[in-house]
């Protein structure tokens, strides 16, 4: 049996787990991708929601790979915009849409339980078929229940074998089980006889792991679990040594270091239920792990308490996210409107390709009548009471005692907030011009260049997209707080949580000097400036080019300092204070001054007026800093991803073109491939 994850256990686990970056360029670029496949089984909606957002992982993670999606032949694909269509066929759409996946119907497998604590399992010789899908040499089928962290294409690339599986590494060593969560199977017409004939004569206990390690216990590869097959359970346990998923008892166990590595997470925490099946504040408060005490230094540790429920709340953001996509889309137009109206989704992992060229469905009330979603009404109620309340007691006062009045003139204009907000969203839009100009500079002017510069230009324009978030990230830290590189900001504590975001835009090796007082912004714009030389030096583009190139990249800085102004310099405290007593004394003396002409009458007048100027005074305070994550902030996190979709359609192209030796948008290419239209052809029929 060949054992990767045995032989010289830490330096195969550490080569490995670099992935593709062990195999030279040329090497890669010449490999048949379409030969392999990631693939999964779905049975119902809730596994076929799971699987389409492991594809969308691995879609956003550039997984080089075809992607297979086996579903039950009863589920019907409809089109798009179809009346009381259903779910299971949004999903499908979206899945072979927008992540380009193949859709192939089959029989579900199953068998009769009368355990209903093994009714999870009933259908799980579905996922076996992949035994039979010999259209590819290989495909490599992942359990569903799980998140990808990084995408494993070097596993295709492994010397062939029927299987190869990493070993169950919870379960006692001397029982030497193999997991089936993750089976990287060279599909032949044998190998599938050999399991169906298994499948037929399986006892009432036997299901797809028993079977897989009834056929392949002494005959297949494993693979290291280690980073290829990691529990959420190791999080739980706490204060104990992990030998098991370590490998040894003299290497400690570092959750964030373990996290880091990792590229296939399997949510098992056995009894808590699957992450998307809503569990009990007390099961959760019962089953997290504990904080850690630690007595000599009189502190305490929650960091793996903190990741493993990080675990569970990353899942639940992207699910709802996702399903809302699904739930609420009849059109691309409703799409839109979900996404302008949801309050952001700060998942580390999500990328939402936004349609374009769409207008926003009108809500139901219209805006006048609105009071609650988007306005200021809450916010502002109990001053304007509070005035109304004071308004019946001076008309109170007025029927008893004469010539009660107090005349009063108060002006009140306060545009600053406001031009703080517009002049925030027109720097953001400086920087993603700047960031589409340079795009289209590089791609266009490296179109014929060979490989080593054609994978320097790929580096430079992710470095592009990954300046985008480092902004985003920046203005949204609590000034002092450490930004880890790559990560997003918590929005309860203003510190970069330890899931990553955009790390793998980020140059390797590339190290934060937050901490001396360097934005990471900056930091990056030094790799663009030193590519500008590059391409100079090697006439990439002449000196005028550069120079605009230049000009763009001056322009970008320029526009991230003064939103970082905006940023750091608040309205003037003292300002504030005159404003609020202003407000406060204007209020107060309004009453004196209507009451003799109006009567009761000057209640709901006073009302008014304090509605108006506490409304303006409450919009002024929200959009004081325009790059947090209230309602009416800028929406920073829904532009980004718009714009990292439209580079990374730009960067697929230029790299189709480029292999296949063609313009870019012309000939069929990927695009026509995905959904895109060929206007030529579409030109010459009409004709």
């Amino acid at each position: 049996m060949l054992e990767l994850g045995r032989l010289n256990t830490r330096r195969n686990q550490s080569e490995l787990s670099q992935g593709l970056s062990l195999f030279p360029h040329h090497v890669i670029d010449a490999v048949d991708w379409s030969r392999f496949a990631y693939t999964q089984y779905a049975t119902d909606e809730p596994y076929l929601c799971n699987s389409v957002m492991l594809f969308e992982s691995l879609h956003r993670l550039g997984s080089r790979a075809e992607r297979l999606l086996l579903y039950p032949s009863n589920f019907r694909i409809s089109d798009a915009g179809t009346d009381n269509e259903s779910r299971e066929s949004r999903l499908l759409r979206k899945a072979r849409d927008d992540y380009n996946v193949n859709l192939e119907p089959v029989e579900v497998v199953r068998r009769n339980s009368h355990d209903s604590g093994k009714a999870t399992w009933t259908e799980s010789y579905t996922k076996l078929l992949a035994f039979n899908q010999t259209q590819y040499d290989r495909v490599l089928s992942l359990d569903s229940d799980s998140t990808v962290l990084q995408t494993m294409d070097e596993l295709f690339l492994l010397p062939l074998v029927p299987l190869a599986l990493p070993r169950a590494y919870w379960l006692s060593a001397s029982e030497r089980m193999m997991s089936s969560q993750v089976l990287l199977i060279q599909p032949s017409k044998y190998e599938y006889e050999r399991v169906a004939k298994a499948i037929d004569t399986a006892g009432p206990d036997d299901y797809d792991m028993e079977i897989v390690n009834q056929l392949y216990r002494d005959n297949a590869m494993i693979l290291p679990h280690r980073p290829y097959d990691l529990l959420t359970a190791e999080f739980r346990d706490t204060g104990v040594v992990h030998k098991a998923y370590m490998g040894s008892e003299e290497e400690p166990f570092n959750p964030e270091a373990i996290l880091k590595e990792a590229k296939f997470l399997h949510f098992s925490d056995w009894p808590m239920p699957k992450p998307w099946i809503p569990a009990s504040p007390q099961m959760v408060d019962g089953r997290k792990p504990k904080c850690i005490e630690d007595q000599r230094h009189n502190s305490t540790d929650c960091s793996q308490q903190q990741i493993w429920l990080g675990f569970y709340k990353d899942f639940a953001r992207r699910r709802q996210k996702f399903m809302g996509q699904i739930i609420l889309r009849k059109s691309r137009t409703v799409f839109m409107t979900y996404l302008a109206t949801t309050a952001p989704v700060h998942s580390t992992r999500q990328r939402v390709a936004v349609p374009r060229n769409t207008t926003l469905k009108a809500t139901k009330w219209p805006l006048a009548l609105r009071f609650i979603k988007g306005a200021i009404h809450g916010a502002i109620i109990v001053p304007v009471s509070l005035h109304a309340a004071f308004a019946v007691l001076i008309v109170a006062l007025d029927h008893n005692v004469k010539d009660l009045g107090l005349p009063a003139s108060i002006v009140f204009r306060n545009q600053t907030s406001y031009n703080r907000f517009w002049d925030g969203r027109n720097h953001l839009t400086v920087i993603i011009t700047s960031v589409r100009n340079l795009t289209r500079s590089f791609l266009a002017n490296s179109h014929r260049s060979p490989l080593a510069d054609r994978a320097e230009t790929d580096r430079i324009i992710r470095i592009l997209i990954a300046i985008l978030y480092a902004t985003k990230n920046h203005l949204r830290a609590g000034w002092g707080a450490e930004i880890i590189p790559g990560t997003a900001i918590n929005p309860s504590t203003g510190d970069a949580t330890l899931t990553p975001e955009y790390s793998d835009l980020l140059p390797k090796g590339l190290y934060s000097c937050d901490d001396r007082g360097l934005g990471l912004v900056l930091q990056l714009t030094f790799f663009v400036e030193q590519y500008i030389k590059k391409g100079t030096d090697k006439e990439w583009f002449h000196a005028p080019q550069a120079s605009q190139m230049q000009v763009q990249l001056n322009a970008m800085v320029d526009a991230y300092g003064k939103m970082e102004t905006i940023r750091l310099t608040p309205i003037p405290i003292a300002h504030l204070i005159h404003q609020k007593q202003v407000l406060a004394l204007f209020g107060g003396v309004l009453p004196f001054a209507l009451v003799d002409q109006m009567d009761y009458w000057a209640i709901l007048v006073v009302s008014l007026v304090m509605f108006t100027l506490y409304g303006i005074d409450g919009i002024g305070s929200q959009l004081e800093d325009p790059f947090g994550y209230d309602r009416n902030d800028i929406k920073m996190d829904f532009i980004v991803e718009d714009i990292r979709s439209e580079i990374s359609v730009l960067l697929e192209e230029w790299k189709r073109a480029g292999e296949q030796g063609s313009e870019m948008f012309v000939g069929k290419g990927q695009g026509t491939g995905s959904g895109g239209v060929d206007i030529a052809d579409h030109a010459n029929g009409a004709t």
